[in-house]
């Protein structure tokens, strides 16, 4: 699948915004799944595995996937993680706002979303 997006120029190689995008979900991505691994019995590590390697592939539809499957903050335990580690709840949310874009430019070549 083309990606579509602004271009921008860095260090002489260029680069789509949705490239940007995929970068910047990653980043965020590395940041929960820092806290995750850490956490007895590892929850919601696999999810989070699934994202990364989505995203790592420029798989846009895999990554939408992959996000749906994780349980949203109001639901339960996943919920309970978000409250008790407020820096880790901004990373999911941007992980699901850039996702989101992503899925937008992808579907309907709208790169400003």
């Amino acid at each position: 699948m083309a990606r579509r997006g602004y271009f921008s120029i860095y260090g002489g190689t260029i680069v789509t915004a949705a490239d940007e995008r995929f970068q910047q979900a990653l980043g965020h991505v590395a940041a929960v799944q820092a806290v995750l691994r850490q956490l007895p019995g590892q929850p919601w590590v696999g999810y989070f595995d699934r994202i990364a390697a989505s995203l790592t592939s420029g798989d846009v539809e895999a990554s939408v996937r992959a996000r749906d499957a994780i349980p949203y903050a109001g639901m339960g335990a996943f919920g309970d993680f978000l409250e008790a580690y407020p820096q880790k709840a901004l990373h999911w949310n941007a992980i699901d706002r850039i996702i989101g874009a992503l899925k937008v430019q992808a579907r309907y070549g709208d790169p400003r979303s």
